[in-house]
């Protein structure tokens, strides 16, 4: 090992000593202490010792001795550079400064060396300090174990170990006496410009690069040669998270390294949007090392979804597969929409348990299709949003829509007749899922022609219809029903309850006999006729009578009468109700109007069949005729005029035809029209008159359609024309 060693002046040794305070850190670096009864109770912990045979090395702080390296006292012989040493090695990728220490020295010849040495992690080096060997030998610096020197001493070291030794540098050399150097109060200053090492970032606020909420991980190592006094995370500059390790300057790496993980409430960040997040550690040395990434942060649900809606309705429907649609309005800040949440809860609701829930994701989502209920009937669809993040609230679920669905038809049969009523056919209904909105009953005359439908209704969880065997005619039928549910599900029957066929034999009801007509006089004579005239203002008589077939008369029953004018508009009106009598006549009038016709009827009774008869009344419509002139020459013009009395002109008129009697019958020669009010003019000329002659005219007014007058004709006029 090579040796620089220190030159002695005379007796006394040259030192070089800077006189400083002991610190624990600095910028660049730290201070190690040892052996300091102030300190830790003068505990040693940074040096450590190493020794060859019949050499030691200890610590005896804060008793007498300090750091002690020496030779044992034992007559025995040590050989070249067997020594005895206490080391202190500052961390991997730091130096030593400088040490600072109070000393104390002895050797029993000048062979040996007790010196202060700095250099590599190996045990050669620069002489700092101390009595050589084979220097200073007539140097009477010698003290004994317990004795220390005056004052402090301070030394530069630039290398990464300093140590203290006591050892042989000759040949050989005895051990008759101690050859011992022993340090206290020793404080190393250890210089340290490496930036912490920053590694292993993990949990989602480092590792995502989406939105998140709530609570996330966040974790990293710092390692440092010193160790780490300190790591840190910080949110837009504001420390969240401040680890401290325990660090302990008696220790050459005073502090730990340092590992940090915990769970951070991202509500505590503030408000939604990015984030600078920072990991930072300090080492022993004070030397700063961060890293900062951005992270995006929501902790707001989105708004409610709008206008919410069932594509095709809220309606049953058969089929299991529903679409809805809604609206939403894009966050001003924060995190988008990123999908859906939902209950499907049958309503009405009995308990929550029976709720079902689904979600769905999707980018900006406005719309769930193929939507499924659980199973057939009707639900109530709470909906809300989720956003990127992950943030969602059922408070914040739209007004639910019912989601309906029945996929089971109805079930039906008919029902046993009922005596009381036997033309009342019913068909029980039941429907599990939606109910039955609507039903047909049909019946044909037994496996003859096609199926005709009886107006039915539905009452009370059945299909009604009454069969009209008044005009059906008599025999064998056979019926059938259909029953529709609300949501579109069908299902025919032609069977009863114990599932044998639905039959009915027509009459159903006793019957009726119903004879009636409009009472037409003819002298002193008068008969019943189905259809007859009448004059315009003429009070016209019915009668009639109803019995049974077998001629037994219908006492003190109701016959209603119904007229409806023949203008192809004004519906018909009861204008009489009446009883018959023991005989079963009855009668009533008839009141001045336009023709018409007249039904009477009976309506029957549960077992007793209805009737009716129809009538024809006809009213002639009547006009007024005057010529301006009863006598004219040949060649000269008569106007005919007049006005039609019966009133009920259509808006365009009504046509008029002049007639005259021209070789024994009545010829139309011409035609005009009525204004609204009915009254007409038409201008003749004669011309080709020979002698005398009177001439006979009315005027006719024709059936016409809209128009609910029979024809009617004015009375005759006559003319006479004086000719060539």
């Amino acid at each position: 090992m090579t040796r620089h060693l220190r030159p002695v002046l005379g007796a006394a040794l040259i030192f070089i000593a800077l006189v400083v305070a002991p610190r624990s850190a600095f910028a660049g670096g730290y201070d190690v202490i040892s052996c300091n009864q102030t300190v830790a109770g003068g505990a040693n912990r940074s040096w450590g010792a190493v020794a060859d045979g019949g050499m030691t090395a200890y610590t005896d702080c804060p008793a007498r001795q300090g750091i002690v390296a020496r030779s044992v006292y034992d007559g025995a012989a040590s050989t070249f550079l067997q020594g005895a040493y206490m080391i202190f090695d500052a961390p991997e990728g730091n130096s030593i400064d400088s040490v600072s220490f109070e000393v104390g020295m002895r050797r029993p010849d000048c062979s040996w060396g007790v010196e202060l040495v700095g250099g590599n992690r190996d045990l050669a080096g620069n002489i700092l300090f101390g009595l050589p060997a084979g220097q200073s030998c007539d140097s009477q610096f010698q003290t004994d174990e317990n004795t220390f020197l005056g004052g402090r001493y301070t030394y530069a070291v630039g290398a990464p170990r300093v140590r203290i030794e006591a050892r042989c540098g000759a040949g050989s050399c005895t051990r008759n006496g101690v050859a011992s150097i022993h340090l206290r109060n020793v404080d190393v200053r250890v210089h340290d410009d490496v930036a912490p090492a920053l590694s292993g970032g993990r949990g989602n606020l480092w590792t995502s690069n989406g939105w998140l909420a709530g609570s996330q991980a966040i974790g990293f190592d710092a390692s440092d040669g010193a160790g780490i006094q300190e790591a840190d995370v910080l949110v837009d500059g504001q420390a969240i998270v401040q680890q401290r390790n325990g660090c302990d300057f008696t220790y050459a790496t005073p502090c730990g390294q340092a590992s940090v993980d915990r769970p951070l409430a991202t509500a505590a960040f503030g408000a939604d949007g990015p984030h600078t997040l920072t990991l930072s550690a300090t080492d022993a040395a004070g030397n700063p090392s961060s890293v900062s990434r951005t992270v995006n942060i929501d902790n707001s649900p989105p708004d409610p979804p709008q206008n919410v809606a069932v594509v095709g309705g809220d309606g049953w429907r058969p089929t299991n597969d529903f679409t809805v649609n809604w609206t939403s309005t894009p966050p001003a800040s924060g995190a988008p929409v990123a999908g859906a949440e939902w209950d499907l809860c049958p309503t009405p609701t009995t308990t929550t348990a029976s709720c079902t829930h689904g979600s769905a994701n999707g980018a900006a989502l406005t719309s769930l299709t193929h939507l499924k209920l659980p199973a057939p009937g009707a639900y109530a669809l709470k909906l809300w949003l989720r956003d990127a993040a992950g943030n969602q609230d059922d408070r914040l679920a739209a007004p639910p829509v019912t989601l309906r669905y029945d996929d089971a038809s109805p079930n039906l049969a008919f029902l046993a007749p009922d005596p009381n009523d036997p033309t009342l056919i019913a068909v029980q209904t039941s429907d599990l899922g939606s109910g039955v909105a609507s039903g047909q009953i049909q019946m044909r005359r037994q496996g003859v022609g096609n199926w005709l439908s009886l107006p039915t209704a539905v009452q009370d969880g059945q299909l009604v219809a009454h069969i009209d065997d008044q005009h059906l005619g008599d025999g064998v039928f056979e019926l059938q029903a259909t029953a529709t549910d609300v949501a579109g599900n069908q299902r025919t029957t032609a069977t009863r309850t114990d599932g044998s066929p639905e039959t009915v034999t027509l009459p159903l009801r006793l019957k009726t006999s119903l004879k009636s007509g409009v009472v037409v006089r003819h002298g002193s004579k008068a008969h019943l006729a189905r259809s007859a005239y009448a004059r315009y203002g003429q009070l016209v008589r019915v009668r009639g009578t109803l019995k049974s077939p077998e001629g037994n008369p219908l006492q003190d029953v109701e016959v209603q009468a119904f007229t409806q004018i023949k203008d192809g508009v004004t519906p018909a009106r009861l204008i009489a109700t009446v009883k018959t009598s023991r005989t079963g006549a009855f009668s009533f009038l008839v009141r001045k109007g336009p023709s018409r016709s007249i039904k009477i009827q009976y309506g029957g009774t549960n077992q007793i069949r209805s009737a009716t008869e129809n009538l024809n009344l006809n009213v002639r419509a009547q006009t007024s005729m005057r010529p301006n002139h009863r006598r004219r020459v040949n060649g000269e013009s008569v106007r005919f005029h007049g006005r039609i009395r019966t009133g009920r002109i259509p808006k365009d008129g009504k046509i008029v035809e002049v007639q005259v009697w021209v070789r024994g019958k009545w010829r139309t020669f011409a035609t005009t029209r009525a204004g609204h009010k009915g009254s007409w003019a038409y201008d003749y000329r004669f011309d080709g008159t020979r002698g005398n002659q009177t001439y006979r005219f009315r005027a006719k007014v024709p059936r016409e359609t809209g128009y609910p007058f029979a024809t009617g004709r004015s009375g005759v006029v006559r003319v006479r024309v004086h000719g060539v």
